[in-house]
């Protein structure tokens, strides 16, 4: 009951409002993963974290739909709740290189490089250089 059906569990303990919150937060998640990409400009950091982000939203849906009869029982723990070690070890790894590709953006300042998936940041003027400006 604590490893593969923990979900159904949490859903008995604490009802719809208990497994609503759960999906709640796993939407979040996925929410920032995918906020984390598409901030992202190098190409090879945006596809980690679409990769990471979309293997642990299928966990997710895989565990969710065996445990509400939908999917056949396949032995996957849900990310970050499952009893197991490897597992939660796993999934903390992949949310560090998330958030590592997450803190390692740097604004542009530059409109040519809006098409690449930077921000560009508007009426940047540096306070030592406020008075050439004007």
């Amino acid at each position: 009951r604590h490893t593969d059906f923990v979900y159904s569990i949490i859903a008995e303990e604490f009802g719809w409002a208990g497994s609503t919150f759960v999906l709640i937060l796993f939407g979040l998640l996925f929410w920032r993963g995918a906020a984390i990409a598409r901030r992202t400009g190098d190409p090879y950091g945006r596809l980690l974290v679409v990769g990471l982000t979309v293997c642990l939203a299928a966990q997710v849906f895989i565990n969710i739909g065996m445990n509400i009869g939908v999917a056949p029982i396949t032995g996957l723990t849900l990310p970050f709740v499952s009893y197991g070690g490897s597992s939660l070890l796993t999934c903390f790894l992949t949310a560090g290189i998330i958030l590592n590709v997450g803190a390692r953006w740097v604004p542009t300042f530059s409109s040519r490089d809006l098409d690449r998936g930077h921000r560009e940041i508007r009426e940047f003027v540096p306070q030592a250089e406020k008075w050439l400006v004007h």
